[in-house]
């Protein structure tokens, strides 16, 4: 056949384009069905190194499989697969959560329900959790308040304040302090009771406050970490704090 050179050159680089494209999409799709076989009839560890390929990757053709290795019996499969349902950040997938989070009885498990809320970042997910900062286990309060952290819906924000004020674990209260200030950075108090954090005698609590003032980057807190930054014993925990304070000066 007959072409003419810009026309011939035309047709070459489609031939290209489609080969190059076939031989690069190829390995990926039979990688993905690889992924796919193993979270439907692989073994535990194969299906939990799947299930956290696909929230990792956010690769959401996976979201139905997801959905119904919410339902496994194994526990450590569940908890797994409701972290990686959230970081899909498909909206279907809070009604799918949130269903889940009223039925199962295991703690770990609607432990990690909470958290793939959190994950997903839609503010529905908020009225969802919000119950659990009033429950009696505080492992539960805490995460909550940390997937509240991600969330960051305005409609929360009264809720998440009356914990502060009730709350009586250290840990809990400086999460949901972050919290509060991730939806109004413009509180007084509260920007005063994180910094007071800066200087707790428990290492967890100092730590979630570095990485509040991380992320927050409230100038008002600059003295404060300074001052951490100085009577920090701990050189990591250090670093925390002027890492935090690096980031708050800069922003």
């Amino acid at each position: 056949m007959y072409f003419k050179p810009m026309k011939q050159i035309f047709y070459v680089m489609i031939l290209l384009t489609a080969w190059s494209s076939a031989i690069s999409s190829s390995p990926r799709e039979g990688h993905l069905a690889k992924i796919k076989e193993d979270m439907l009839v692989g073994t535990k560890e194969e299906k939990i190194k799947a299930i956290q390929y696909c929230g990792f990757s956010r690769e959401k053709s996976c979201y139905y499989i997801l959905v119904k290795a919410l339902k496994d019996k194994d526990p450590d499969i569940r908890a797994e697969t409701a972290g990686a349902l959230g970081m899909l950040r498909i909206l279907e997938s809070i009604a799918v959560l949130e269903g889940a989070l009223k039925s199962e009885k295991e703690l770990n498990v609607k432990l990690a329900i909470i958290q793939g809320i959190g994950y997903s970042g839609f503010h529905v997910g908020a009225s969802i959790i919000l119950p659990y900062l009033q429950d009696s286990e505080v492992k539960l309060r805490l995460v909550t308040g940390r997937a509240l952290a991600k969330i960051k819906a305005p409609d929360s924000l009264s809720t998440i304040n009356n914990a502060i004020e009730t709350e009586k674990d250290d840990l809990v209260r400086v999460t949901c302090i972050y919290a509060s200030l991730g939806i109004n950075v413009n509180h007084p108090e509260n920007i005063v009771r994180l910094s007071e954090y800066f200087f707790d005698d428990s290492v967890s609590v100092r730590y979630q406050a570095a990485r509040a003032a991380q992320d927050l980057k409230i100038k008002e807190l600059l003295a404060r970490l300074a001052t951490a930054i100085e009577i920090e014993e701990l050189p990591w925990l250090k670093n925390e704090f002027r890492l935090a304070y690096k980031l708050t000066s800069n922003d």
